[in-house]
């Protein structure tokens, strides 16, 4: 995903063949700029169908989503009880299978029925997937990451049954620099920062990095 400063919502690419045999990549990073981009390289869910319905980033409106996770057993636990918590607008926005697609409402959710910031937004969600998780003895990881093209939000969060896949941040590095990223790993060699466990990043225009526990 990415956003072009003279347009309001994000430009998004998707595709279901692995990147490396992705011959449009090519042409395309060659003339996109901007200064807000999010990107996502990941292998299909076992039992999920593989279609550009399920492929991320999602998006609603400003709002482009990224996740980083599971929620086991989804058919089985959260999906009904998720589903059943959406109003209209966000019930017929989420249209694919997933469990990544399901949090992202949950998040839309909010956003729509109350006056949150993005990161209250995401800390509530994340506290309704917890409670559903203990109520369907559910286990999840949700290291998320959202932004509005003028501010990102990043998440680094799972049930005390299991282990969040790991996230680094990189602020101002030479090779890039008046930047910060955010990544999954390490993608070169660089003075990468690990963010915490039970923790929420975020990032500002100014490009200041801020993170604070998820209780």
């Amino acid at each position: 995903m990415v956003r072009s400063p003279k347009t309001a919502n994000p430009y998004r690419y998707r595709n279901t063949s692995p990147i490396w045999s992705d011959l449009n990549l090519l042409q395309l990073s060659r003339y996109i700029q901007s200064s807000c981009i999010l990107g996502y390289v990941r292998s299909a869910t076992e039992g999920q169908s593989l279609d550009f319905i399920n492929c991320q980033p999602f998006s609603d409106q400003q709002l482009s989503f990224l996740h980083n996770g599971f929620i086991a057993n989804f058919r089985q636990t959260l999906y009904r009880p998720i589903r059943s918590s959406f109003d209209d607008y966000t019930y017929q926005l989420v249209q694919g299978t997933t469990d990544s697609e399901h949090i992202f409402g949950l998040i839309v959710n909010r956003l729509r029925n109350a006056s949150l910031t993005l990161s209250q937004a995401v800390r509530g969600a994340i506290a309704q997937l917890s409670e559903l998780a203990k109520e369907h003895s559910g286990r999840l990881s949700a290291n998320i990451v959202l932004s509005d093209g003028k501010q990102l939000i990043a998440t680094r969060y799972a049930s005390p049954e299991s282990t969040a896949p790991s996230l680094y941040w990189l602020c101002n590095d030479a090779l890039f620099p008046e930047a910060v990223i955010i990544a999954s790993e390490p993608l070169f060699g660089a003075n990468w920062k690990y963010c915490p466990e039970y923790s929420l990043l975020s990032v500002g225009e100014d490009l200041e990095v801020s993170i604070t526990p998820i209780p």
